[in-house]
């Protein structure tokens, strides 16, 4: 706990990575499912900028979330400190020194203008990629949070769909070259 050293956030607008898929370009798997369609049994398929514009929000508090907790973090303060065996105790002077160091950066995090500027960045890259935009959203909302409000089923039948869909297009094709590049078959 000596200095403040945190790093900032990747740039946005760096993700996803161009080229053939070696590693998820999403946030999560269930980006790449999503990506093979909408079903056509939930009707037609929405407009992904005004659907992904509502998420920016949430995606935005969460990356001011992931900076304030790098900070408390750096500080000591994101979990309960324990005594690790085979280190030498902290002093309260070595802690409070810490703190110290650490309490302009702390109060200086404007959170309210971390925010504003995530979600100006968001609704820009919506508006410029859609596949960037998909890469951000935490799917796993749109699977279970989008999908059953739009077409009024239940959250698992609505996996259920959105897998058969994929199963139904063969998957999505960086997926099945990735498969192919790694173990020489195909899917």
């Amino acid at each position: 706990m000596t200095g403040i050293h945190l790093q900032p956030l990747p740039p946005i607008s760096t993700l996803p990575h161009p080229g053939p898929l070696f590693s998820w370009k999403a946030y999560c798997i269930e980006n790449l499912l999503a990506r093979t369609g909408w079903p056509t049994a939930w009707g037609s398929e929405p407009d992904w900028s005004l659907e992904l514009t509502k998420y920016a929000p949430y995606i935005a508090l969460n990356r001011v979330g992931l900076t304030a907790r790098r900070l408390l973090e750096e500080l000591g303060l994101a979990k309960f400190l324990n005594p690790v065996f085979g280190e030498s105790l902290r002093s309260a002077t070595e802690i409070a020194v810490a703190l110290a160091a650490g309490k302009a950066r702390l109060l200086s995090l404007d959170v309210e203008q971390e925010f504003l500027a995530e979600l100006a960045v968001l609704e820009a890259t919506i508006l410029q990629s859609l596949d960037e935009a998909h890469a951000m959203v935490n799917r796993k909302w749109l699977l279970r949070h989008l999908a059953p409000t739009l077409t009024g089923r239940d959250r698992s039948l609505c996996e259920f769909e959105w897998l058969a869909h994929a199963r139904s297009v063969d998957g999505l094709a960086e997926v099945r070259d990735c498969w192919e590049r790694l173990t020489g078959n195909r899917p």
